[in-house]
């Protein structure tokens, strides 16, 4: 399987889930991205970032979020970067996939829009893809173990839709 079917594929099977349900899809992805958010380098953050991701991971750890505080963090985030002289590519990997996450994540809670949660379990495949998958074709990119794990998992929890 290719990574377009995979997509396809996750976006087809968030269609059927409902809205609950894929809140505790998104809580799932976010939990297993922050092992490689902790990991990364935050040396190459602004310091004052550093707090506000620190209050970004707590929430996601915590399980129990608030929108309307996630939302100020993000925009927080978001004023900090747009300060910043810094480009964006120089910010690790792991924080952009996070923060874009949480960013679907927000977009599904604010338009209902299901195919935000697929985008949600994407950032997290494309982390993976990152760390494991090196010189793999598109095409075979599922015959990585790490990968093809995530994948079962993800499709297990949405074909299980409550």
């Amino acid at each position: 399987m290719s990574y377009s079917q995979y997509k396809d594929e996750i976006v087809a099977l968030v269609a059927k889930n409902s809205n609950e349900r894929l809140n505790e899809f998104a809580t799932k992805i976010l939990q297993k991205t922050l092992k490689y958010v902790k990991a990364m380098n935050w040396a190459g953050l602004q310091p004052e970032e550093v707090p506000v991701i620190q209050k970004l991971v707590a929430l996601v750890e915590s399980q129990q979020i608030d929108w309307p505080q996630m939302g100020l963090l993000l925009d927080q985030l978001t004023e900090i970067s747009e300060s910043s002289s810094d480009d964006a590519e120089e910010m690790p990997l792991e924080f952009l996939e996070f923060l874009v996450a949480l960013d679907n994540w927000r977009a599904f809670e604010e338009t209902g829009d299901k195919e935000a949660i697929a985008f949600v379990a994407e950032n997290l495949m494309n982390l993976l893809d990152h760390y494991y998958v090196g010189d793999v074709s598109l095409d075979d990119w599922l015959m990585v173990p790490q990968i093809r794990e995530e994948y079962l998992a993800q499709v297990q929890f949405l074909s299980n839709s409550n």
